[in-house]
């Protein structure tokens, strides 16, 4: 991979269905998972920065900064981006929002200042609403 790639979505669970799919085409040492994962997914708890520096044995915090650094895809949700010290350092050359149609302009807007150009993938009228009450969810 010669492009440095900032692969977000607006929920963990997108965003770990889209890396799993990912996995199968790109060899996990050139991914980065920020932030948690959802349960039960352990074939992508590799890519995480935890699981990444649980096999160095030295200064954990040189090995992180060159992971972080060197890392071509780094995977985030919109709502981690604004959170993390790395995005205040680190440049991307692309920046892919998956489901964009499903994240409001102000959370999705730090995640496309730190790339060169962007590309927003969604369809709203693919996806329901996030309903978080059980009660409303059984209405839509």
């Amino acid at each position: 991979m010669k492009c440095s790639i900032l692969l977000t979505t607006n929920t963990h669970s997108a965003l770990d269905n889209v890396l799993c799919k990912l996995r199968k085409y790109v060899d996990g040492s050139k991914i980065l998972r920020l932030g948690k994962t959802t349960s039960g997914r352990s074939s992508i708890t590799d890519l995480t920065l935890e699981a990444k520096l649980s096999s160095f044995e030295g200064d954990k915090y040189t090995a992180a900064r060159d992971i972080l650094k060197n890392t071509p895809l780094v995977a985030s949700t919109c709502h981690y981006v604004p959170r993390d010290v790395l995005f205040s350092w680190r440049k991307f050359d692309y920046c892919i929002v998956d489901e964009a149609s499903m994240v409001l302009e102000p959370v999705v807007l730090p995640s496309l200042a730190v790339a060169s150009c962007f590309v927003l993938v969604g369809d709203a009228h693919q996806l329901t609403p996030l309903v978080q009450n059980r009660k409303c969810a059984l209405v839509t």
